[in-house]
């Protein structure tokens, strides 16, 4: 668990503190310390957060669909994402070009990304905020709700964006769950 999590400890300075210790390499890999703050202001972080997440996605999902489209071997992107941007990129290009977004069981169900999302625009127009690249891709998830119906991934937008440049919404497999190449 060490490796993935990323907690956000909020509150009185001398109750975060306390714990610490306890989180970035123990139970997580690292800590967003928001001591004398709020504590909604870690949700409110975790829902901001969410548009870089969504825009990483549909960004890993456009660059594998012009790859494609334009004859270069999506497992040589998936290296250069790899190598470029380790980390989540690299993590969404892999679960894309491994099926992993038309699984019988959606890992981000389309309709929590349907949520998650409207909460996030919601909260922008409250306070002013224009975002025409986070709605290009709540209109990317809206594609994949239309298509897959509830059963749909949030990494769907991948085949979304697959069947609107003329490709079927599934890939063949050129990824091994694990990454490595299928041939």
């Amino acid at each position: 668990m060490a490796g993935k999590l990323v907690t956000v400890p909020a509150g009185p300075r001398e109750s975060v503190t306390k714990i610490l210790p306890y989180l970035e390499g123990v139970v997580a890999r690292g800590v967003v310390n928001l001591s004398e703050q709020q504590a909604g202001t870690a949700s409110h972080l975790k829902l901001i957060g969410n548009v870089m997440i969504l825009m990483m996605i549909e960004a890993v999902a456009e660059t594998h669909v012009l790859a494609e489209k334009t004859g270069l071997m999506n497992e040589v992107m998936h290296d250069a994402i790899n190598t470029l941007w380790p980390g989540a990129a690299g993590v969404y290009s892999r679960q894309m070009l491994s099926g992993q977004y038309y699984l019988e069981n959606p890992m981000v169900p389309i309709d929590m990304a349907v949520k998650v999302s409207s909460h996030v625009l919601n909260l922008a127009e409250a306070h002013g905020a224009e975002l025409p690249a986070y709605k290009a891709v709540r209109g990317q998830i809206e594609a994949v709700k239309k298509h897959c119906g509830s059963q749909g991934d949030l990494l769907g937008v991948y085949g979304a964006g697959r069947l609107q440049s003329g490709l079927p919404y599934k890939k063949e497999k050129v990824l091994k769950d694990d990454g490595t190449k299928m041939h």
